[in-house]
Order: structure tokens, then sequence, then C-alpha cells
């Protein structure tokens, strides 16, 4: 029998606001600017063939603002495509102090109301003024300055937090997937409600969540503290990318814009291991060729005040796959093509590199309210642990898909799963949680485990004991890390068949 492994919990976040102390988007007039505007820049045939979504026959529009105060993500409850890009268009068209007042803020979804059904006829009737909301937040994101980002933070440190923290043994054996309702109240209270009759199941739900222990600020409707609703949808079949704090190695980009509970820690070792100065080599060539001007689109600020480049070394010798952490894209490509002009031969790369090995160099800095060229002395380098046979890989993900493949084949070779079938378990998936840690030295040790009997528990210890010491350990920074992983093992027991007497 083949053991799957599923390395985390896919979590789909979704999350929505209260309909309360909406008096704003409630308060309209078919005779105001903004309807007479949509009136003359929407041909009429487009609003008569308006597909409602609900029962109140009203369609509103939803959109935020990024950097350069654009009008992005907008969406309606309407299902007429055609009529949604005429709305955009006119939307984009409208002045922007009118739509949204004189100070347009990022961290915001604005909502208008636009259409509505009077005497079997459809017509624009707007709102007079715009409805504002911000969403939940915690101090982890508050770096994030736009609305979905801030969401996104939130969600995504929730989904962690129930992935990272809840014990597999405890979920529906016979369930696909599960749902987990949540509310985060107008005092910042975060609540569970699940559907499940479990008694084991929904304490240990309220077990994890009662170890949320972050400052939850309350979402606003209009300025006003307001309840928000969401549920999580959990797929208990596929594998997923949540990020768990035992896990340290992700793309290392991502670190200054997600959010990662090790992001501080990296940060410091980064910078001692790098020494960024203002006159080595490498920052005379950044002074020399980088045009002022994309300095002042980078848009660091004192959360986000590095500007990093990582990149790959060929077989040739030659750059390969290079990108940064920036948020711009234009700044991004700059520094890229910079980069690649510089002579690998001055960047003293260590003798050791392997392909999968990602490099990481600091450009930027913000100091004193002000970005400047400021970067590494030396080159670090990130890998995660080389199973013996994964030497050769190309890249970060493709050793990261050997090192899943090898472990897993060695727990499908030395896993007896014949102990399992002679416990008298009950029918259905089972799983055992573990956890390890890869040391310095490459060695297995540390081993947790989790698991429906003893015997599962001691035969998966056994088992992970078993797997051969690492090729290479762990290197973050150019320096030597022990790395905690965890390894939910999957199997199903089939039913028993009853033997039936001969008559």
């Amino acid at each position: 029998m083949k053991i799957n492994l599923l390395l985390a919990l896919y979590v789909i976040f979704t999350s929505s606001l209260n309909a309360q102390k909406e008096n704003n988007i409630l308060n309209t007039d078919p005779k105001n600017d903004f309807s007479l505007y949509l009136k003359k820049s929407i041909d009429q045939s487009l609003l008569q063939e308006t597909n409602y979504t609900n029962k109140s026959q009203t369609i509103k529009a939803t959109f935020s603002l990024n950097k350069s105060n654009e009008i992005y993500n907008f969406k309606t409850n309407n299902s007429n495509h055609k009529l949604d890009i005429a709305l955009l268009d006119a939307f984009c068209n409208y002045p922007l102090e009118k739509l949204v007042g004189k100070n347009p803020k990022q961290n915001i979804l604005y909502r208008y109301l636009v259409i509505d059904k009077k005497r079997g006829k459809n017509r624009f009737n707007c709102s007079n003024s715009v409805s504002t909301r911000t969403t939940a937040l915690i101090s982890k994101c508050k770096n994030y300055n736009q609305y979905p980002d801030q969401r996104k933070c939130f969600s995504n440190e929730l989904k962690n937090h129930f992935s990272c923290t809840v014990n597999p043994s405890v979920l529906p054996d016979t369930k696909k997937t599960i749902r987990i309702k949540y509310k985060v109240s107008k005092s910042g209270k975060l609540s569970i409600k699940t559907d499940s009759k479990s008694k084991s199941y929904n304490k240990e739900i309220d077990r994890v969540f009662s170890l949320f222990d972050q400052h939850i600020k309350a979402s606003t409707i209009d300025g006003v503290k307001a309840t928000s609703v969401g549920q999580f949808i959990i797929n208990l079949t596929n594998q997923s990318d949540t990020e768990c704090e035992i896990n340290l190695f992700n793309e290392p980009e991502k670190r200054n814009n997600e959010y990662n509970p090790l992001a501080e820690q990296l940060k410091k070792m980064f910078t001692k291991n790098s020494q960024p100065t203002t006159n080595n080599k490498l920052s005379y060539y950044f002074k020399e060729h980088l045009d002022p001007q994309t300095l002042g689109k980078t848009n660091l600020n004192d959360i986000n005040d590095q500007l990093i480049a990582y990149f790959n070394i060929n077989s040739k010798g030659e750059y390969t796959n290079v990108r940064t952490n920036s948020r711009s894209k234009t700044v991004s490509n700059n520094i890229c093509n910079l980069l690649k002009k510089y002579p690998v031969s001055e960047l003293n790369l260590p003798q050791t590199a392997l392909k999968s090995d990602t490099f990481s160099i600091q450009i930027l800095s913000f100091e004193n309210n002000e970005t400047i060229i400021k970067t590494s002395s030396k080159v670090t380098t990130e890998r995660m642990p080389v199973y013996r046979g994964c030497e050769q890989s190309e890249n970060y993900k493709d050793l990261r898909s050997c090192l899943s493949q090898k472990i897993n084949t060695h727990i499908n070779n030395h896993f007896k799963i014949s102990k399992a079938a002679k416990l008298e378990l009950s029918p259905g998936r089972k799983r055992i949680f573990c956890m390890f840690r890869i040391n310095t030295a490459g060695r297995i040790e540390d081993i947790q485990v989790r698991a429906p009997h003893p015997d599962l528990s001691y035969e998966a210890r056994r088992v992970l004991y078993l797997i051969p010491n690492m090729k290479h350990s762990a290197l973050q920074s150019s320096k030597p890390v022990a790395v905690k992983y965890s390894l939910p093992i999957s199997f199903m027991i089939k039913p028993r068949r009853v033997k039936r007497r001969s008559l």
C-alpha cells in the first residue's frame, strides 16, 4: 500500500464584512452628478442588460487605489461583462477627487451603489458619497499599505496559524474538506464556529485559536468599527504552500513582501553576514550606472528598508533567474539589468556553490528617511538541505521536489504498513503527524510523533531515524543552520471483509 505524504493543509481564505452602518451607500440620488455622468457615459442598452445577483436588485461597485491613485480590483455584483467594462472605464475617467474625496487612501476598499431598478426599469442611481471599508488588521500586516495586501496578510496569518498548530489526528477522516467560520468583533475579538458535532474536534479548534494571541484591530465601515466575518475551507487531500514557522525555506525574494514569522531574524542574519557598505566596489558601480530617478521610485521605508537582488549561477558561470524584492517592476528591471552586466568573477562566489544555491546581495537601503546605494560586501548563500542524489538539481524548486521525492520513497520503502492492519483500527484515512529537525551536520534528530496508536508512533520514529545523513546541510546567509520540518503521513484502513458461513 502506498503512503501519501501531505506537506501541509491547503487553506482557502474568504472574508466579508457585514453591511451594518453603511449609511453613505444607501443615500442615493438618480440626479446627482455621478448618476448623470454615468447616464451620459454608458449606453442605455447595456444598462437594460443588467444582471442582478441579489434579491434587492441593486448593483454595487467596489475598488481600491494603487500608489499612483489608479483604480484597480474593480468589481461589481453584476454578471454582465460588457457593462462591467463600461463601468470601469467610466469610473477611471471620472475626476478622482469627486469620486473619493481630497485624501485618497490605499488601505481603503471604496464602494458605490450605482444601479437599481424602479418600476421594472434599470436606472443609474448612485450614492451621494463613497462608502469606505478597512479590513481587520494585526500589527505584522501594517507594513502593507494597500487594502488587498493587508487583507491577504491577515488571511495568511490565520491560515498559517491554523495549519501549523492543529493536530491532524483529530481532523475528520471521512471528509475531503472542512469548513471553519470565524468572526472578528468590533472589539477585535476572534471567535470560531464549526459545523462539527465532534467534541474532540471542536475542543482542538478552540485550543488552536486560543493560542492566536495577536492583537487584532477591528475592521471599519465609514470610519465606524464593525464586525467582520469569513471562513476557511480546508482541503484535506491536496498539498499546500502553507508556510509554517518550522519551515525556514521559502522563496527568499518574497520575505519583504509577504509576512514571514522569521523575517526580522533573517534580516539581522543577512545584514551581519553580507556586511553592506557604501564604499565597496559594487556600490561604486551602481552609483555610476543607476539612474537617480530610480531611487525615488523604490517605495522603501523604515519597515521595508532593504532592496535585495537574488540570482543563481549556471554551470557556465552566468547569471540566471535574477530578481529582486522590489515592489516596483521598473526599479526591479533596472537593478537586474545592471547586475547582469557586473562581472561574476568580481563577486567572489564560494567554490563549494551548487547550481541550486540562491545568492543574495543588498543593493539599496533606507536610512535616515532616505534611499541610498549600499551594497553587500559579501555574497550570501541560501540552500535547503541536500538529500544524497539531489546534488545536481538545477534550481531551488527542483531541489525541494527532489528532497520531497526522496523522503517519500524512503517512507514507502521502509514503513511497515502491515503493522497498521493488525491493530484493529477503524476503517478510513489515518494520519501520523511527524516533526523532525535536520541539524547543521545534516542528521535527523529531535523526532516528535502524534499517531492514533503507540505502535504507529514507534514505527514512524524508526523509519525517520533511518533517513540517511544529508549530503549538504542547510545554509542561510552562508551559515549552516538547523531546519525543522513537518511531515504528515496518511494511509487508508480498508473495511474488513466478513466471511459468510456456508449452510
